[in-house]
């Protein structure tokens, strides 16, 4: 599921890159499924299961 969450937040911006502070802004604010704090959480999980990486 948490990939699934990745993917769309990808999608929706059409890139193949992202900042992690516009991950947060795009699950929270423009798709609307978490709350800043939460959006923050389900990223930082990301990165410590491999799903992302930091550059």
């Amino acid at each position: 599921m948490l990939r699934t969450v990745i993917a769309a937040a990808f999608k929706s911006k059409g890139k193949k890159v992202i900042s992690k502070s516009e991950l947060n802004y795009v699950l929270s604010f423009d798709l609307k499924w978490f709350t800043h704090e939460k959006s923050r959480q389900v990223v930082d999980v990301a990165i410590e299961k491999g799903l992302l990486k930091e550059e």
